[in-house]
């Protein structure tokens, strides 16, 4: 099958799990319910729940959703262990400068290819007026777009400050970090540690599926 970007590859290999379900879509944030991290967290968790099915075995089955943006937000560590203490955090990391050329990439190609509502929506399309070395080099005193562009390409990737603040409020044993040029390499081998980590039954042949 041909790889696709990381989280989205990680996020078709746990719902391929029997035991393992997502969240329904959002209709405005797509696949990522944006809760945590968003004025959303005030909504309370029965709205949060409605996103997700009932599981059909509620002592062994796992739900999860994911969210790039909830990794580098200072306020979703806190607000995740407040309502949902035991949960288990699984983080894809790839090289910091990797990360940040994929993004710009993809920023830049989703705007080119997407309708114009997109653009309004996230305010996005000041991106169309730089380059990724622009983006990237912008000193004091750039523009205000070029500089929050800037931050939001380069903060995320400050992996060591963000995992920091993520075991302030979780222990070690429910963090796993996956490299992710492992997880495009040796897909088989990731989620075979992914299944030790979350303890989730029974165990899924993913070598037969992945090849």
């Amino acid at each position: 099958m041909p790889f696709l970007p990381g989280t989205t590859a990680l996020y078709l290999f746990l719902v391929m799990h029997p035991s393992i379900s997502s969240n329904f879509p959002s209709p405005k944030t797509f696949e990522e319910v944006q809760f945590f991290n968003t004025n959303n967290y005030h909504k309370g968790i029965d709205w949060y729940m409605e996103f997700f099915p009932v599981p059909s075995n509620v002592s062994t089955d796992f739900m999860f959703e994911k969210s790039a943006n909830y990794f580098p937000s200072e306020e979703t560590p806190r607000r995740a262990a407040a309502l949902l203490p035991k949960a288990k955090i699984i983080t894809l990391l790839i090289n910091p400068s990797d990360r940040a050329y994929s993004w710009a990439r993809y920023l830049m190609h989703f705007l080119l290819c997407t309708p114009s509502q997109h653009q309004r929506a996230h305010e996005d399309h000041t991106a169309l007026q730089f380059t990724f070395y622009e983006v990237i080099s912008a000193r004091k005193g750039a523009p205000a777009e070029l500089r929050s562009l800037q931050s939001r390409c380069l903060i995320p990737g400050l992996y060591a400050t963000h995992l920091e603040r993520w075991l302030m409020y979780y222990p070690a044993n429910q963090v796993m970090i996956i490299d992710g040029h492992q997880l495009r390499s040796d897909p088989t081998a990731v989620m075979d540690e992914v299944q030790k980590f979350l303890g989730v039954i029974p165990h899924f042949n993913y070598s037969q599926t992945l090849t």
